[in-house]
């Protein structure tokens, strides 16, 4: 795929100038990987020098949120079967399983790629095959509520710190249920979500655009990051 979307774009260069803006973070990782050899004439934000990949993999995104103040869930990483038993016994349940990046999930295991945990056997079943796969977990706290309580900011950033575009939404529902992409979204006022996007975009001087998304929880109150698209 990577050489045949090269010839793509080498061949949409001979046209005309333009701009790249993937639609995944698939797509996005290949601009930031293969961004030396794509046409200087077809721009994008994303290179090999920008914040997109250190925010698209969910590992150094919430370490970098924490520095920056911002509440994540808390979290154990997994790179192989050996730290296992380790994350056992330091896990509190229910907990939740997903990928340090979907899309590698994806490609392998499909849609369903936050696996709810209700104690060690769950974890110990569930976590071999990606493992095995080379694939980076996290096992994260899960953090109460509704759907609803889900709601983020997209927005464009410039290099100068500008935003030329910025809107909140509500996810009421999303598929698979409790754990999925969004299927239906709703427009929102979201000042506190709002604010918190922009202090994390801030801080990793990120340009281009995004969608933040956090969960409300349900206890607390607390505004939990949960991923950055």
């Amino acid at each position: 795929a990577r050489d045949s979307w090269l010839a793509c774009l080498s061949d949409l260069a001979q046209d005309r100038d333009g701009v790249l803006i993937p639609g995944s973070d698939r797509a996005t990782e290949f601009v930031i990987r293969e961004r030396p050899r794509i046409p200087q004439c077809l721009r994008s934000f994303e290179g090999p020098a920008s914040a997109h990949q250190r925010l698209m993999h969910k590992a150094s995104l919430y370490e970098w949120a924490r520095n920056q103040g911002v509440r994540t869930p808390w979290t154990l990483q997994l790179r192989s079967r050996g730290e296992l038993e380790r994350a056992v016994e330091e896990a509190t349940y229910p907990c939740l399983l997903k990928p340090v990046l979907s899309h590698q999930w994806r490609r392998l295991f499909g849609l369903r790629r936050v696996l709810f945990l209700r104690g060690p056997d769950d974890l110990l079943r569930e976590a071999g095959p990606p493992l095995d796969a080379g694939l980076e977990l996290l096992i994260t706290e899960h953090v109460p509520g509704p759907d609803r309580n889900l709601e983020g900011a997209v927005t464009i950033r410039r290099a100068d710190g500008t935003y030329v575009l910025a809107y909140g939404w509500t996810k009421p529902r999303q598929y698979p249920p409790g754990f999925g992409s969004g299927s239906l979204h709703e427009s929102a006022e979201v000042p506190q979500t709002t604010a918190l996007t922009k202090r994390l975009l801030d801080a990793a001087g990120f340009v281009g655009i995004s969608a933040v998304e956090f969960k409300r929880h349900e206890e607390t109150g607390d505004h939990v990051l949960i991923e950055v698209n």
